[in-house]
């Protein structure tokens, strides 16, 4: 008997008419097996599991639509795309944002570094050294800028004093040290210009007055 009931000769109790998958199934004497049936007695595409009861004169088939048996597998896939579909798009957005991001440090950097070079071109042409002087709460300072002619006036290289200007102060005359520092304090507190004149003092002897202004 079938449940749910057909309205066909294939719901009548009795009735020998089987989809041709099932019927070779029987014909070959397996015991159990599944199949996949399109003409059925209600037109449902089907697919079906078969199986004799041992010791007994039953079949027993049971079979589920196949939209119904793909259902699931459907949905899970359906899911899946869906869910592959917003990575793509979260990570398209990511990738977009950080390649204009990394532009953007790209074209910040190209400009620091021509008004940089113009920086040094103009600084090249005057007397003296142009330098940025930077004091730290702690005491200490450097010289995050400098122009080439600090080699010729401190003996030192631009990159020598740009963390620390300890070696610029290893230069100063010992008699005039204090008084540079002092005066160094002074503007600092007071947020006055700085000019002061003083000496450096070399390894070899030589000594050089210079004005600073800053």
């Amino acid at each position: 008997m079938r449940h749910p009931a057909v309205n066909s000769s294939a719901g009548v109790i009795g009735d020998k008419g089987f989809s041709k998958e099932l019927s070779d199934g029987i014909a070959a004497g397996q015991q159990e097996f599944s199949f996949h049936s399109t003409a059925t007695a209600d037109n449902v595409e089907r697919t079906g599991s078969y199986r004799r009861l041992s010791g007994a004169p039953f079949h027993m088939v049971v079979g589920l639509g196949s939209e119904d048996y793909l259902a699931a597998w459907r949905v899970g896939v359906q899911r899946t795309i869906g869910s592959l579909a917003l990575f793509l798009l979260i990570s398209a957005g990511l990738g977009w944002l950080l390649w204009g991001s990394q532009i953007k440090r790209n074209q910040a950097r190209a400009q620091r570094d021509q008004t940089l070079s113009r920086l040094q071109k103009i600084a090249s042409r005057l007397p003296g050294v142009v330098y940025q002087y930077l004091l730290r709460p702690d005491g200490s300072s450097c010289f995050p800028y400098a122009s080439d002619a600090i080699r010729e006036i401190y003996r030192v290289s631009p990159e020598d004093v740009r963390e620390d200007a300890a070696q610029v102060f290893a230069n100063l005359h010992p008699d005039d040290f204090d008084a540079v520092a002092s005066s160094i304090a002074q503007s600092a507190k007071d947020l006055t210009p700085w000019v002061h004149e003083y000496r450096v003092k070399f390894a070899d002897g030589t000594v050089r007055w210079l004005l600073g202004n800053a």
